[in-house]
């Protein structure tokens, strides 16, 4: 699957779903069955929903992880 494909994918997954990425793969089972476009592989689109969602989740684990250690920083005394 190219890049090209791959951002037709995302653009209509997009449309279809309001602007929000995959968030589980009972969702992602519902607009592969009945909302892809049919020139797509099934198994193709829904290996990279997957991949999509993971990589999300991922991303947003790592954002919050650095949000609480940059909160408990401890600052230096003469910042005080």
């Amino acid at each position: 699957m190219n890049t090209e494909i791959t951002n037709e994918i995302r653009e209509d997954f997009l449309r279809w779903s309001g602007g929000w990425p995959p968030a589980s793969k009972d969702e992602i089972k519902i607009y592969v069955k009945y909302a892809r476009q049919a020139r797509w592989d099934r198994e193709e689109v829904r290996a990279f929903l997957i991949l999509w969602m993971i990589s999300d989740a991922r991303k947003a684990e790592r954002r919050r992880i650095f949000r609480v250690i940059s909160s408990t920083a401890v600052k230096p005394f003469f910042a005080c």
